[in-house]
């Protein structure tokens, strides 16, 4: 019998239990998920911190990155994970942006600093934008080329 890496994609029958991983796959997606989780929020937690004890100054983006967690943590036990990952991408992403607008509204390039530069500070952060932009385009045409479809 002639195994494709595309096995994975159809359920399987196991002991009268069908699922679309094996038994240790489905324990390392577990623990992928704990992990990087459990790191989310650790790394949240510190930031929180610095925000309410040290800084003493909470904002909108420390808002939405807590919000973002907690639907990183709702998505887990419910079979509709997608709604709720694509809620905590949109919400992380909104974070990110606007922590930018912070960062370019309190900006004033009249006054001398050693901030970094901001053409070097755009170009290298659409440069990573772009690059992750074609791996998320490129990654799954090997799994596409492998589709049997009819041709017309």
């Amino acid at each position: 019998m002639m195994v494709s890496h595309l096995d994975w994609s159809y359920p399987r029958e196991d002991q009268g239990n069908t699922s679309y991983l094996s038994p240790r796959g489905t324990h390392g997606l577990a623990v992928s998920i704990i992990f990087t989780n459990s790191l989310a929020a650790i790394f949240i937690l510190a930031r929180m911190y610095t925000r309410t004890k040290l800084s003493k100054r909470m904002e909108a983006n420390d808002c939405m990155i807590v919000v973002a967690l907690v639907f990183s943590f709702a998505f887990m036990p419910f079979g509709f994970t997608i709604p709720f990952y694509n809620a905590a991408l949109l919400c992380a992403k909104a974070s990110i942006i606007m922590q930018y607008f912070r960062a370019v509204i309190s900006g004033d390039p009249s006054i001398p600093s050693s901030c970094l530069s901001s053409k070097g500070l755009w170009f290298s952060n659409a440069s990573m934008h772009i690059a992750t932009d074609l791996a998320i385009l490129t990654i799954p045409i090997p799994a596409l080329a492998a589709l049997e479809l009819l041709r017309k």
